[in-house]
């Protein structure tokens, strides 16, 4: 009897118990967010960035960087924290994305480096520090 009424019925998991069914939280808006911080920082790098007496582009201040430790340690810690956020880790994404954030806005305000580059790398992180959180907070939720 208990195949028939298995048969007869249209939905195949009646049999289930009706059991809460707890939904992933839905963080399209961090993901987005995260993906804008990527665009941002692409964008960074397309734009001018003037060095003492020479005007270079911001993948040329990215490459070289690396001589300049203190003002160039916001990019691992950006691109880590974004891989971190990309694998929905946003505890570990928001304490990076905060520190290279805070440092970003450090070397910028140091006035070092001049043109639009250094002010949207530094929006970049910025927008990953949001992500991050946004994810954070709707994840707890």
């Amino acid at each position: 009897m208990a195949s028939e009424q298995s048969n007869n019925e249209s939905n195949p998991y009646s049999t289930i118990d009706d059991v809460e069914v707890r939904k992933t939280p839905n963080n399209d808006l961090a993901i987005a967010l995260v993906f804008l911080s990527l665009l941002l920082y692409i964008v960074a790098c397309a734009l001018p960035l003037h060095l003492d007496d020479i005007d270079v582009n911001g993948i040329t201040g990215l490459i070289v960087g690396w001589i300049v430790p203190w003002a160039w340690i916001p990019n691992p810690l950006f691109l880590i924290g974004f891989v971190f956020a990309i694998m929905r880790r946003y505890t570990i994404a928001t304490f990076l994305a905060l520190l290279a954030c805070v440092w970003s806005i450090a070397v910028v305000a140091s006035g070092e480096f001049g043109g639009p580059a250094p002010t949207y790398w530094a929006i970049s992180m910025i927008t990953l520090a949001i992500a991050s959180i946004t994810g954070s907070v709707r994840y707890k939720q």
